[in-house]
């Protein structure tokens, strides 16, 4: 239970910081600074990690079938969302410097890039159902010694893949 209620209070306090700087965003989004990092990107981002780290909150009652699918999706998501974002966000830059790139084509614009990340957060999301439909997450009970036993969620080689993948 110590364990338990020190990682959810990190993930608290992290989901916290997340929120606070998207009311940042929000409110310095005319500035000079704001508006060149893609204030909606960040707010996409910032996103991603509260999804990421609600897997914590996910898994604070007893751990079951449906608790351990819904924890692994919140963090495979919300990973997906944040990742991408970051990503196509550089992209963008790295296409907005490109010279040779840049004479041939019309810019990138946020549309663009929502398509791309809905893309990316598509093949996230049909992974987590092909992986689902096939093998539901599996709970484990493991005994550290003759007192102590608890049930923990059990990693399969989906996710091992997943991991690889990502």
């Amino acid at each position: 239970p110590t364990v338990k209620l020190i990682f959810s209070s990190l993930a608290g306090v992290l989901t916290a910081m997340c929120f606070l700087l998207m009311l940042f965003v929000v409110v310095y989004r005319k500035r000079k600074v704001v508006r060149a990092s893609s204030p909606v990107f960040l707010q996409i981002t910032l996103l991603g990690a509260i999804l990421s780290f609600s897997c914590i909150f996910a898994l604070y009652p007893a751990p079951s079938a449906v608790v351990c699918s819904l924890s692994k999706a919140l963090r495979h998501v919300g990973f997906a969302i944040c990742f991408s974002a970051i990503f196509l966000k550089t992209w963008r830059v790295y296409r907005v410097f490109d010279v040779i790139w840049t004479h041939n084509h019309k810019p990138i614009t946020d549309i663009r890039l929502f398509i791309y990340l809905a893309g990316f957060v598509f093949l996230m999301c049909l992974y987590l159902a092909i992986w689902f439909a096939v093998e539901l997450p599996e709970t484990e009970v493991v005994q550290e010694n003759i007192l102590t036993t608890f049930v923990q969620c059990k990693d399969s080689y989906w996710e091992l893949a997943l991991f690889l993948i990502e």
